[in-house]
């Protein structure tokens, strides 16, 4: 039969068939079909989601390696960015940096392939907080004994972040309305440093 269906290829075997076809006298003209069948990678896995500490914005991945795993030569990875900012030193390798990544959220998409196997790829989230600039505004003179202070807005130099008023010099101890807002009232102020 011209069309014909073959089981039991191992995987990572090669193998070849011929087709004949004869008719009467006339010498049969084979030919050749090479059939490699490449072994189902394993399962990629990016590693765990990471929060980084403050002022950092480099990681290194480690996602797993395809060789000695599926015992397979020829198997590549590759690393993408779904989401955020970052460099990839090295995409297609297992263990590589990501640097300048960037605040917030940053997704990456890990997957193995060996020939046209595919796996399903993972996906690790890594979270950059950076260290928000507090600005407490502009020195104030005053004849009264309260004052709104203007220092800026957590939430718009951070989404999530938060802001508190303290006290660390004074002739008296002053008195927030609320310490927490960025224009809190400072009140039972007195002369003097």
């Amino acid at each position: 039969q011209p069309v014909t269906q073959v089981t039991g290829l191992t995987a990572n075997g090669i193998y070849k068939f011929v087709w004949n076809i004869n008719y009467g006298r006339c010498p049969a003209v084979p030919d050749t079909v090479v059939i490699t069948r490449l072994q189902t990678p394993a399962n990629a896995n990016a590693g765990t989601d990471t929060v980084l500490p403050c002022g950092v914005s480099t990681l290194t991945l480690n996602g797993n390696d395809p060789g000695p795993l599926q015992n397979f030569a020829g198997g590549t990875v590759e690393w993408q960015i779904v989401q955020g900012n970052a460099s990839i030193v090295s995409p297609f390798t297992a263990s590589t940096a990501v640097n300048n990544l960037g605040p917030g959220n940053t997704r990456l998409s890990y997957h193995i392939q060996n020939g046209s196997c595919v796996s399903l790829p993972d996906e690790i989230l890594i979270t950059r907080f950076v260290s928000p600039a507090a600005n407490a505004g502009s020195n104030v003179s005053l004849c009264g004994n309260s004052v709104t202070l203007s220092g800026n807005n957590p939430a718009s130099v951070q989404a999530g972040a938060t802001g508190v008023w303290t006290q660390v010099s004074g002739p008296s101890v002053a008195v927030f309305t609320n310490q927490t807002q960025y224009n809190a009232t400072a009140n039972g102020l007195q002369q003097g440093t």
